[in-house]
């Protein structure tokens, strides 16, 4: 069978055999949708950044917020474009196809994705090649989260098969540091402003998911900031 979904996290395809040879599966599907700007004065309504439409998946403001980096997600490749918001032109990133998850570096200069399950960065005007920061090991693939403020630890995660997705930080210079291991779904996070913050999702067993803070690099207990 063809166009078989796969669940990217888990790195195995969706679907299920039955002893009689019966095959079940979710297939892959690519839904094209518009990619557009919501004012925050609501007279204004929604203004798009164009009128082409495509499976656009996690569009990032730059730092400055003048320009977009979208995730076009199609079923045989991905790629990453940046819109400058001010100019209306779009530019194709050369990344080879295969990418997921882009965020900017703190300067703007920079946008950090995942290849292959690693994590690379490339320039965001496109002068150069993509670099990486950091392979994947036998672990499992590696998602980027977040850049700090001052630009110097990026903030990933890992979801290895055990503990589902923990976070870890990446300083500049250093080596990969664990934050949050447990038997919990930590997903979503980032650094406060100042960077004594991480701010992250938890999801637990037979609880609803919620929002924590806890002290970085720590120690310190988590605090519920969320209300159900």
């Amino acid at each position: 069978a063809e166009g078989i979904s796969v669940v990217v996290v888990q790195d195995r395809g969706a679907l299920a055999a039955a002893l009689n040879g019966n095959l079940a599966y979710i297939p892959a599907t690519t839904n094209p949708s518009r990619l557009v700007l919501v004012d925050t004065n609501a007279s204004r309504g929604l203004r798009p950044v164009i009128d082409e439409q495509h499976p656009f998946v996690h569009p990032r403001f730059s730092p400055d917020g003048t320009r977009l980096v979208v995730w076009v997600r199609e079923i045989a490749s991905s790629e990453l474009w940046v819109y400058d918001l001010g100019r209306n032109t779009r530019l194709r990133l050369t990344v080879g196809g295969g990418v997921t998850r882009p965020i900017w570096s703190r300067d703007g200069k920079t946008i950090t994705f995942q290849k292959d399950l690693s994590l690379y960065s490339i320039p965001a005007d496109d002068s150069g090649p993509p670099e990486i920061l950091l392979a994947r090991d036998s672990s499992g693939p590696l998602f980027p989260l977040a850049w700090s403020r001052d630009g110097r630890t990026l903030v990933y995660s890992r979801p290895p098969r055990e503990t589902n997705r923990d976070v870890f930080v990446l300083p500049t210079g250093g080596p990969p540091t664990p934050f949050l291991v447990t038997p919990r779904d930590e997903r979503s996070a980032m650094l406060s402003p100042d960077g004594r913050w991480m701010v992250y999702a938890s999801l637990e067993a037979g609880r609803e998911e919620e929002v924590y803070v806890q002290r970085y690099p720590g120690p310190g207990d988590r605090i519920l900031v969320s209300t159900g």
